[in-house]
């Protein structure tokens, strides 16, 4: 599922992402700095509190981390709607909604 390097590329991603050094990022963490390097690496991995205390400097929680996304999708509230109402959909409605959300990025391309 996941290679021995995804935890260090994740957490370089998200940092950069966040414009964070890891120098930076450590600091706040109370880490000695070379830690986000081994982790970053994948030299090494952080404990669980400092894998809560990264997500919480990040401003993400834990499964947001592990989401195969690049980064954390930030929605719009309209589109944490539309994901609320499409979760009381049937299979059939799903088919014709998807085929109208194609019908619109066809016409607007």
């Amino acid at each position: 599922m996941y290679d021995k390097h995804y935890v260090g590329n994740k957490l370089k991603s998200l940092r950069l992402d966040k414009d964070i050094s890891a120098n930076q990022l450590s600091i706040k963490l109370g880490l000695n700095p070379t830690t986000i390097s081994k982790i970053e690496t994948g030299n090494a991995y952080p404990s669980f509190e400092v894998f809560f205390k990264i997500c919480e400097q990040l401003d993400i929680s834990p499964s947001e981390f592990f989401n195969n996304s690049p980064v954390p999708l930030k929605l719009t509230p309209e589109q944490e709607k539309l994901i609320a109402n499409v979760k009381d959909l049937t299979d059939e409605q799903l088919s014709l909604l998807n085929q109208l959300i194609s019908s619109f990025k066809s016409t607007s391309d």
